[in-house]
């Protein structure tokens, strides 16, 4: 049974029967929609709704996450250390009850002060409701099992833009941004604080840690060199992928497609749900430095068809495609890949070491990228974009030479089976 030491020790009652990955699956797989739905795939939508109202220009929405996304990350690696030696179901019990308080304080906002405000905590009160909290949760399970159930997550999790998409819309059209925000209130409040005290009333596995700041394992694995070939690739693959959410339409908007643009747009969504099929059905005992060498290519290569067709339509919908596959593989070996490298022992700190990093330099790429386009030109910038990409593939292939089978201090989860 898990230790009931820790913050949130008191805070669960006791527990009933052990937490099965299946379990765990089941309820994640409603909440991590949930989560990922409310929290992410709405704020387009809910910030020019917001800004709207107040006076603000849409561009204040995009400054404020920009910043909730900084602060998010700086939090990671310190709360991934409580989840490492807690349960982390009880920080998900917590993390929806704030974060359903928070889209309360978010639908009664009386200025545009306090919706910042509530964006940025919500950003922060993520982090124990999201991937960053559900991954170290499966970790609890033998290496395998977890490696299965953070896979099928991922391509469960992938339907939260397929259902949230529609509903903000109509939800802004129909009930106001103010109703929307109150009807998420009662989806984190309603369905998936239940859920997560469900899944905090049984027993995950014992944390492979003491109960302390560090360990020693967790500062010797963020010690090897095999850390920051990891932190960076993912940071320079996270860096290309968040440009093209926020520019991915623009983008194709320049090409002139016509009525092929939608057709283009259309196709993410798809690539993206077949990649994490591809992955949990034929690839699940595949090493995940495979998969993550096939999105590190994806990523600049989607890029390098914009530049290179004559055909606008081709190279619009040639993106599209390779960005999606490469994003819905990016979302699974973003938990595979430093579970294997690693091991589970520290995981919640190492992951969120790494999401440090990877949410700092993204925070900001949007604007970057903008800020390139004006001052060195589109194509100059998409070539900027390309050569990061070369950068994380350089860092993915450093990261393979280290974790051959046979080299010194690797991990059997380490070997390129």
């Amino acid at each position: 049974m898990t230790s009931a030491s820790g913050p949130l020790g008191d805070a669960r009652p006791p527990a009933t029967r052990p937490l099965t990955p299946a379990r765990a699956l089941a309820a994640l797989a409603i909440t991590q929609n949930i989560g990922y739905g409310t929290i992410f795939y709405s704020y387009a939508t809910l910030n020019r709704a917001m800004t709207a109202e107040f006076g603000f220009e849409t561009s204040a929405g995009f400054l404020v996450i920009s910043v909730a996304m900084l602060l998010s990350g700086l939090c990671g690696a310190g709360f991934g250390r409580l989840l490492d030696r807690g349960d982390p179901a009880r920080y998900m019990l917590w993390g929806s009850l704030v974060t359903g308080l928070l889209y309360v304080l978010l639908a009664a906002a009386p200025s545009y002060w306090v919706v910042a405000v509530a964006i940025v905590a919500l950003q922060i009160s993520g982090i124990a409701v999201l991937y960053s909290t559900s991954f170290p949760l499966l970790s609890r399970f033998p290496e395998a099992e977890a490696r299965r159930a953070i896979t099928r997550l991922s391509l469960i999790a992938g339907f939260a833009s397929t259902l949230f998409w529609p509903l903000v819309i109509w939800g802004t059209e129909t009930l106001g941004w103010r109703g929307l925000t109150a009807v998420y209130a009662g989806l984190h409040l309603g369905v998936a604080l239940p859920l997560h005290l469900w899944m905090a009333r049984q027993s995950l596995p014992a944390p492979r840690l003491a109960p302390v700041s560090a360990s020693p394992e967790t500062d010797r694995a963020l010690r090897q060199r095999r850390f920051w070939p990891l932190a960076i690739s993912f940071a320079a693959t996270g860096f290309i992928g968040t440009v093209l959410m926020v520019h991915l339409v623009p983008l194709l908007e320049g090409l002139r497609m016509g009525a092929a643009l939608y057709l283009a747009t259309t196709a993410v969504g798809p690539a993206m749900v077949l990649a994490r099929i591809v992955s949990a059905v034929f690839w699940p005992e595949v090493h995940p430095l495979k998969p993550a060498f096939v999105a590190a290519l994806l990523f600049p290569f989607g890029i390098v068809l914009l530049l290179i067709l004559p055909q606008p339509v081709a190279a619009g919908i040639g993106l599209c495609i390779a960005y999606g596959i490469a994003h819905g593989l990016f979302v699974i070996i973003g938990g595979t890949l430093p579970l294997a490298v690693f091991g589970p022992i520290g995981y919640g700190e190492i992951l969120g070491r790494i999401n440090r990093v990877r949410m700092v330099t993204g925070a900001f790429a949007p604007a970057l990228f903008a800020y390139a386009q004006s001052g060195l030109g589109p194509n100059a910038a998409l070539v900027l974009l390309v050569g990061i990409g070369g950068v994380g593939i350089l860092c993915l292939i450093d990261l393979a030479r280290q974790i051959q089978p046979g080299r010194e201090g690797n991990p059997p989860s380490g070997a390129l089976a």
